[in-house]
């Protein structure tokens, strides 16, 4: 199943292929985002995004790295996995033309920030 990973750290926006079903599927997200909790944030259709659901009550003093998307008002910090849903909300990977024509909007639409808290 290929996804796109928004990795906040480096900061990049990959393709990830991760195997499994949509339990198997959920618990390799949490491991490559970083987290234990799931929020899902519907980006329009079935394009979905995975975000970590505590990283504001757990965030760090000082800098915490995140990214803007247009037309959403507030940065999303952490990382972030984008694929598609389906029906039953499941979820469903992109094909491999798919995830990187995802992978280049999100790389021209992504704007990397740093946010400080003390």
């Amino acid at each position: 199943m290929n996804l796109v990973l928004i990795d906040s750290s480096e900061p990049t926006v990959k393709v990830v292929e991760i195997n499994g079903n949509d339990e198997q599927a959920g618990n390799e997200i949490r491991k490559l985002i970083g987290c234990k909790m799931l929020e899902v944030v519907n980006l329009g259709g079935v394009v979905d995004m995975w975000i970590d659901e505590e990283y504001w009550f757990n965030k760090k003093q000082g800098l915490n790295q995140g990214f803007m998307l247009p037309d959403m008002p507030n940065p999303f910090l952490g990382n972030a996995v984008v694929a598609m849903c389906g029906k039953e909300g499941e979820i469903v990977g992109f094909s491999k033309d798919a995830s990187e024509s995802m992978q280049g909007l999100i790389t021209q639409a992504i704007e990397f920030v740093e946010v400080e808290y003390e």
